[in-house]
């Protein structure tokens, strides 16, 4: 009876850990409705190490009634492992000034292999006219 249950306890964990491991299923339109407003991006700064792992696909810019800037990165992991990272954005005003804000954190991030996240940002004032996106290994 004992030897049943262990075997019986193996066999559910086995699926457990399987189904962590499962793939990520997608529906959407044919023929999308939405017209995002992509940004030409010169330089994606990344940990050595992340660019092995990690595309990014686009970055879609818009503007908030307020004016206010706002930013989604759609990131790509093209491995079969999950990847753990951090990412932050700076943004800049109109003479290419960091602003300082007490929200520029590092956020984190575990993206499971073939899966595809959008990092959001809002920007922390009107002022903000630019932005940069930085991400780096997590060490955890």
């Amino acid at each position: 009876m004992q030897k049943t249950l262990w075997i019986n306890a193996v066999m559910i964990s086995g699926l457990l850990l399987a189904g962590g491991c499962a793939s990520v299923n997608t529906v959407e339109r044919s023929e999308p409705r939405a017209n995002p407003n992509y940004v030409d991006v010169s330089h994606f700064e990344t940990d050595p190490s992340l660019n092995q792992e990690l595309d990014l696909l686009g970055v879609n810019e818009a503007t908030l009634p307020d004016g206010t800037l706002k930013i989604q990165a759609e990131v790509y992991n093209h491995t079969r492992h999950r990847v753990r990272f951090k990412w932050m954005v700076e943004w800049m005003d109109e003479s290419g000034m960091i602003i300082a804000t007490p929200t520029k954190v590092w956020k984190q991030v575990t993206l499971n292999g073939r899966e595809t996240i959008n990092l959001n940002a809002v920007a922390p004032s009107t002022r903000a006219v630019d932005f940069r996106i930085q991400m780096k290994e997590s060490e955890y």
